[in-house]
């Protein structure tokens, strides 16, 4: 049988020229600003945007219906935007927020229908800034009036229904544009201007703390 090579020769070992190489190559990459060990992004880019969008789409179109604007009273012929765009675009987007980390914007899209569900979210939204606030404020105050509507027409009182009714359109209304607002923001901080959003944060200890 043939004699097994030495070791060295399968698994030669560095030579001195080999290793000062290795040392010229890392030095050259660390020179250029290449990064040796390159790391894959850990989170995802913000889909605030699309549910932000289609809550003014919907919401802005429903509560013309709900002021009954140039004679519009039936609120079902928005149920495709309901079902479609805000659902779909709702449930994506909270799935897209829990992914990075973010447990507020995914409990807030994922359960945007009822009123004392949105009142917490008045209260969490506090430390943020003026423009949530406001969309939770009005937005409540539009999910409230139009629930008391039900019960008021229910208890034989269609003209005091009406009347809730509306009002709470336009508390839905106001709610829309302050979305549509926010979508601006949000679409175009990167690349155009930045809107100011009025940040709270500065007026509570907890978040104050953070932001030093």
């Amino acid at each position: 049988m043939p004699p097994y090579p030495p070791e060295n020769a399968i698994h030669p070992s560095p030579t001195k020229e080999t290793s000062n190489s290795d040392l010229e190559k890392q030095h050259t990459h660390l020179k250029s600003g290449e990064d040796l060990n390159p790391q894959a992004p850990k989170t995802l880019g913000a889909g605030t945007a699309l549910a932000i969008g289609v809550f003014g789409t919907t919401l802005t179109t429903l509560s013309l219906s709900l002021m009954e604007w140039r004679g519009v009273t039936i609120t079902n012929v928005y149920v495709a935007n309901f079902f479609f765009a805000a659902a779909f675009g709702l449930v994506v987007t909270a799935q897209w927020e829990l992914s990075v980390g973010n447990g507020f914007a995914y409990t807030v899209f994922s359960a945007f229908v009822w009123t004392v569900f949105v009142l917490t979210f008045l209260v969490a939204s506090l430390p943020t800034n003026l423009v949530y606030i406001g969309i939770f404020f009005t937005v409540d105050l539009g999910f409230l009036l139009v629930a008391a509507s039900y019960f008021a027409d229910a208890d034989g009182a269609p003209k005091s229904a009406v009347a809730l009714k509306k009002a709470g359109g336009g508390f839905c209304f106001v709610a829309g544009l302050i979305g549509w607002y926010l979508t601006f923001h949000l679409l175009l901080k990167d690349s155009i201007v930045e809107l100011p959003l009025g940040d709270t944060s500065r007026y509570f200890a907890k978040t104050r703390k953070k932001s030093v």
